[in-house]
């Protein structure tokens, strides 16, 4: 840990790059023992990531000829969609999270993206979550515009509905077809999450008119649920992938410091109004998709290429979810190559309480 400017991300990239070089050495001069070196470096920042290719590469460039180097720009040029039949010269493979949870989901027996092209591996037909999200609130209000001119006019409510059939059938089978056939295929990000703030419901009767949030803020709400609730490593370790309420409620106060005891009550039954609410418009939150790979890497194992080494930059801009799910990567052989740098001052990811 280190903060900003001390060279926590230069020296992640002079640590792969020794790797590196030892393992080029001994592929030289011991070529029947040696194995072949394959890191990754895996950040939240899609930007990050690609500053620190650019930084590694440089590094390569001044110790390969330009015939190996023409293989390795070669190798990183190509899109990979799984961690599966990677060539040598491509690692080390720099990835945001986006990419690495889903190429790791790739490999699994039972992915969580059913959806892929039979070649490349690639998601198909992903469709924006806030479109789809448009889609649905859009056909909730037609079809409560129908049934308010149902009443006004004295006419069955299917009399009502011929104007905007078409339009909304058109929409409905947009919203029905770009789905996964998991059912969820559709993100939900914090800036979702605030627009779905106003239809969430604790269900608790207290001494406001805001559906039981008074004293409540969306964005720890959010870091409750993705942190704790759904993100911690009991949790994601858990057949549900979600704390019951007296687990949650026995979280201590240095690791869950936002919410008095009465408060978190009242966040776990907006935690299953958010649930309910995400089904309906078929979404999914990160913590779904961590937890479903966790529960197949533990059952099958990793099934993907070998994985020597692991490097996290701004590491606290994961749940404690996600950093279980580089041990199964590596395996008990390699479980000591984790290198982690961050600085909980610089957290740009919502709902993440890094301790």
């Amino acid at each position: 840990m280190g903060r900003s400017g001390t060279g926590k991300t230069t020296c992640i990239v002079q640590r792969l790059f020794h790797q590196w070089c030892q393992a080029r050495d001994e592929m030289k001069h011991t070529p029947d023992i040696a194995k072949p070196m394959r890191q990754l470096f895996v950040t939240a920042s899609p930007t990050l990531k690609d500053q620190v290719a650019k930084q590694f590469r440089k590094l390569q460039a001044a110790v390969l000829s330009p015939e190996e180097m023409a293989r390795v720009a070669a190798a990183t040029a190509r899109e990979y969609h799984s961690l599966s039949c990677i060539p040598d010269e491509a690692f080390p493979l720099f990835l945001s999270n986006h990419q690495y949870l889903r190429m790791l989901d790739a490999t699994v027996r039972q992915p969580f993206f059913r959806n892929r092209d039979p070649l490349t591996c690639a998601i198909l037909d992903e469709v924006d979550a806030a479109d789809q999200l448009e889609i649905a609130w859009d056909l909730e209000a037609e079809a409560e515009q129908d049934s308010t001119d149902a009443i006004a006019t004295g006419q069955p409510v299917a009399a009502t509905r011929t104007a905007s059939g078409r339009r909304r059938g058109r929409r409905q089978a947009h919203s029905d077809n770009s789905g996964a056939a998991s059912g969820a295929m559709h993100e939900l990000t914090y800036a979702l999450f605030e627009r779905l703030w106003s239809r969430l419901d604790s269900g608790i009767v207290r001494d406001d008119s805001e559906r039981g949030k008074k004293g409540l803020e969306s964005h720890l709400v959010f870091q409750e649920i993705m942190s704790y609730i759904k993100g911690s490593a009991e949790a994601i370790d858990s057949d549900a992938g979600i704390l019951s309420l007296e687990e949650y409620l026995s979280l201590g106060a240095k690791r869950a410091a936002n919410y008095n005891q009465e408060l978190r009550t009242v966040v776990y039954s907006l935690m299953q109004s958010y649930q309910r609410q995400k089904a309906q418009h078929r979404l999914y939150d990160r913590p779904d998709l961590v937890h479903h790979l966790h529960k197949q890497l533990k059952k099958d194992g990793y099934q993907g290429i070998a994985i020597t080494h692991i490097c996290r930059d701004e590491v606290q801009d994961f749940v404690q979810g996600e950093l279980l799910l580089d041990l199964l990567v590596l395996g008990p052989q390699h479980a000591g190559q984790l290198f982690y740098c961050g600085d909980t001052a610089q957290s740009i990811a919502r709902g993440v309480g890094f301790r």
